[in-house]
C-alpha cells in the first residue's frame, strides 16, 4: 500500500511526507511527486510492479498539471483510490466543484493542521480496508451467484458482449445483485449526489398484472425535446440536431435506433426512453386554435435514454444494475467493473434525511390563479355549451401554487407515504422537476396488447365509516355514471381505431379504487394493436384522455381553449416510458407537482355534465389538490 503526495512547492509536502512516514511507521510506503504527470507515472511503475497506490495527497496547483485535474483523471482511470486535497482559500471554489465531480474523500483548508490532516488520512485508510472487504464480498457473491447456476444473479457474459458486437449499436451490460437491504429511494439519493445532470425515478405498480418495479436513470445519452414545430435531437453529448417530421414517429425511431440492446433484461417498457407529453402535445398532429399564454414554457415533449440504469424488482427485492456502453470489445470490463462500483456505494449507509425537525403548524400560504366565483363561472360556461348539444362533457381546471423549500426526492418520498398509486414519478431536468402520483393508466402495450384504464368519478374520503355509505351511493349517482360512462365509451372508441376488428372489450367495468384522500370509479378496457401500426400510433388515437378533455375529444379541446385562462402544460398530458422492444406504458399527469425557480403548482380539474353543481365542481379541485399539498408539508417537515 503506497501513500503518494503531489506538491509543486517540495519542500511543504516533504516535510508532511516525513510525518506520514513517522506516524505510520513501516506500515505504507511513501511517494512524492513533484507536477501531476509525474504522479501518474508513478501510479503506474508502482502498479506494473505489483504495489497499490491507495492513497494520493493533492495540494493546491501543480505545474503542467493543476490538481484538480489529475484528480479527475485518476477518478477516471482510479475510481476508488482514496484522494485527499489540500487547497488554499483562492482556489477553495474550483476545490468544491472538483469534490463533487471527483469522489474527494475529505478536503482541507489552510492553514491545515498536521494532526487533523493525519485523522483524516488514518480514516480513509480505515474506509479504504473495508472497502477491500467489501470488494471480496462483491466477490464471493458472484462465485455463489455462479454455484447456483447463475438461476438468482445473472449478469452478461463476455460471449453475449461479443455476440452483440455486429449491431453497431449500445449494449447494455448489467448484472443482478440482492436489494433486500437497499430501497430505491435512498439508491437514488446516493447516486444523484455523485451523478449531476438530468435523472428519473420511476416507480409502476400493478397488481392485477403482478408488475410493480422502479426505474432510476442517470446520465441521458439521449435527448430528445419537442416545442411546437421545432424538434432536436442530442446523442451521447454531440451536437444538437434538428429534427423534421411527425414527432411522435422521431420518437418510435429513437427508441427502435438509439436504445441499447442485449437479452430481456428488464421488465417491459424500461429501459429505454422516458419521459412525458404535455396536454398541448395533441396540437402536433390535430388542428386546434392556439390563443391562450403560456408562461411556464415548458416543452411539448421531452424524453431521454440514459447510460445508467438500475431496476428494482420489489417482489423479489433483486437489483438489476445496467450500463449502455458503446459497441468496443474493451468496453465490457470496465463496464463490469463501474457496476460493481455503483453496487458498493449503494451499501453504504444511506444518508436521507429522516424527521429532521418537528412538524410545524406554519404552512405556505396557497395561491389559486382562478378564484370560486371566476371558477363556477367557468363551469356555467360549459354548462351551457352542453346544453346546446356542443360537446357532452368538458374538463375545467386551475392551478394552485406555493413556495416549496424541499427537493423534489423529498416531495417523492412524502407522495409514496401520502398517496400510494399506479404510477409514481420523479422527473428531474436542469430547471424544473416533475413530481407525482398518477392513478390512471392512459396506455400500456406489451407485445402488442394494449391497455387503458379511464378514472371518472370521484368521491372525497372522510376517513370515517361513513366512507362505506358514500361508496355505495357514489356507483349509483346518476351524475357520476354519466361522467364515467363517457370517456369508457370514448377509449373503447379510440382502441378501436387502431386495434385488430373485434379484439377491443372491456374487462373491468365500474370498479372503485380507493386513494389517500379520494375514491375513484374505474373501469379497464383492452385491445390487441393493428399489424400496420406501432404502439405510439395508439397514444396518439387515445391523447389526451377524454377524463382530462371531455366528450367529444376535439370539440372539449377547442371549449377548453375558450373557457381557461393559460395553457395546461404537462397537465392532462402522460409521463411515457418506451423500450426497444416496442412496449410502453404511460400514466396521465394528475396529482402531480410542478417544480421550478422555487415554486410547486399543481393543477387540478373537474368533469363537467349537464348535471353539475359549480361549487362542487370548485370543490373537488381543491380536494384534487390536497393530497400533494399535504405530501408538500410533510417533504418539508420530515425529509428535508
Amino acid at each position: 500500500m503506497v501513500i503518494l503526495c503531489v506538491d509543486d512547492e517540495k519542500i511543504t509536502l516533504d516535510a508532511l511526507g516525513h510525518q506520514l512516514m513517522r506516524y505510520f511507521h513501516d506500515l505504507y510506503e511513501y511517494e512524492f511527486a513533484e507536477s501531476g504527470e509525474e504522479a501518474l507515472k508513478l501510479i503506474r511503475e508502482l502498479e506494473e510492479s505489483g504495489k497499490a497506490v491507495t492513497l494520493v495527497v493533492v495540494d493546491q496547483i501543480m505545474p503542467g498539471m493543476k490538481g484538480d485535474e489529475l484528480l479527475m483523471t485518476l477518478h477516471q482511470s482510479h475510481p476508488q483510490m482514496i484522494k485527499i486535497m489540500l487547497t488554499g482559500q483562492a482556489s477553495l471554489e474550483s476545490a468544491i466543484n472538483v469534490i463533487n465531480q471527483a469522489n474527494i474523500y475529505k478536503y482541507v483548508r489552510k492553514p491545515w493542521d498536521e494532526q487533523e490532516l493525519m485523522q483524516i488520512i488514518e480514516k480513509g485508510l480505515q474506509r479504504y480496508q473495508l472497502e477491500t472487504q467489501k470488494q471480496h464480498q462483491l466477490e464471493l457473491f458472484r462465485y455463489k451467484a455462479e454455484e447456483f447456476g447463475g438461476a438468482l444473479f445473472k449478469q452478461t457474459s463476455k460471449e453475449e458482449f461479443l455476440k452483440w458486437l455486429p449491431q453497431k449499436r449500445k449494449i447494455f451490460v448489467y448484472q443482478q445483485f440482492p436489494a433486500d437491504h437497499l430501497s430505491s429511494v435512498s439508491a437514488y439519493q446516493a447516486l444523484a449526489a455523485s451523478e449531476k445532470g438530468d435523472s428519473c425515478m420511476l416507480k409502476i405498480n400493478h397488481p392485477a398484472d403482478d408488475y410493480h418495479y422502479t426505474f432510476l436513470g442517470f446520465r441521458p445519452c439521449v435527448i430528445y425535446e419537442v416545442r411546437g414545430r421545432d424538434a432536436t435531437v442530442q446523442i451521447d453529448g454531440k451536437a444538437t440536431e434538428q429534427l423534421s417530421g411527425d414527432p411522435m414517429e422521431n420518437l418510435w425511431k429513437l427508441s427502435q435506433r438509439e436504445t441499447a440492446v442485449a437479452a430481456n433484461i428488464f421488465p417491459p417498457s424500461l429501459g429505454g426512453l422516458v419521459g412525458f407529453l404535455a396536454h398541448d402535445a395533441v396540437r402536433l398532429w390535430e388542428k386546434l386554435p392556439a390563443t391562450l399564454p403560456d408562461p411556464d414554457n415548458y416543452p411539448d415533449m421531452l424524453f431521454q435514454a440514459y447510460q445508467l440504469m438500475l431496476c428494482f424488482e420489489h417482489k423479489r427485492s433483486l437489483l438489476t444494475i445496467a450500463l449502455a456502453v458503446e459497441p468496443e470489445e474493451g468496453a465490457y470490463a470496465a463496464a463490469m467493473e463501474k457496476i460493481s462500483d455503483c453496487f458498493l456505494q449503494l451499501s453504504r449507509p444511506s444518508q436521507l434525511p429522516a424527521a429532521a425537525h418537528a412538524a410545524t403548524s406554519e404552512k405556505r400560504d396557497i395561491e389559486v390563479d382562478i378564484d370560486d366565483a371566476t371558477f363556477r363561472s367557468m363551469v356555467e360556461k360549459a354548462k351551457e355549451e352542453i346544453g346546446k348539444g356542443n360537446v357532452l362533457k368538458v374538463i375545467v381546471s386551475r392551478t394552485f401554487k406555493r413556495r416549496f423549500d424541499a427537493s423534489p426526492l423529498s416531495l417523492f418520498r412524502a407522495t409514496i407515504m401520502l398517496n400510494p398509486s399506479p404510477y409514481h414519478y420523479l422527473l428531474n431536468y436542469r430547471d424544473f422537476a416533475i413530481v407525482g402520483a398518477s392513478p390512471e393508466k392512459l396506455l400500456s402495450s406489451q407485445d402488442g396488447n394494449l391497455e387503458s384504464v379511464p378514472v371518472a368519478g370521484t368521491y372525497a374520503r372522510t376517513g370515517t365509516s361513513a366512507d362505506a355509505l358514500i361508496e355505495a351511493q357514489l356507483l349509483n349517482d346518476p351524475k357520476i355514471n354519466i361522467e364515467h360512462m363517457m370517456p369508457v365509451d370514448v377509449v373503447r372508441s379510440d382502441l378501436a381505431a387502431v386495434s385488430d376488428p373485434g379484439s377491443v372489450k372491456v374487462t373491468r367495468l365500474k370498479t372503485l379504487e380507493r386513494f389517500s384522500h379520494v375514491v375513484h370509479v374505474v373501469s379497464y378496457l383492452s385491445g390487441k394493436l393493428r399489424k400496420d401500426l406501432n404502439p405510439l400510433d395508439a397514444v396518439k388515437a387515445i391523447f389526451p384522455a377524454g377524463t382530462l378533455c371531455g366528450v367529444p375529444r376535439i370539440r372539449s379541446l377547442e371549449m377548453v381553449e375558450g373557457i381557461e385562462f393559460v395553457r395546461r402544460g404537462p397537465y392532462g398530458g402522460a409521463v411515457l416510458a418506451i423500450d426497444g422492444r416496442g412496449n410502453l406504458d404511460s400514466g396521465i399527469i394528475i396529482r402531480t407537482a410542478f417544480l421550478k425557480n422555487g415554486i410547486a403548482s399543481v393543477r387540478t380539474g373537474a368533469g363537467i355534465v349537464y348535471d353539475s353543481v359549480p361549487q362542487k365542481e370548485a370543490d373537488e379541485t381543491r380536494q384534487k389538490a390536497k393530497s400533494m399539498m399535504n405530501a408538500m408539508n410533510m417533504a418539508e417537515d420530515y425529509f428535508s
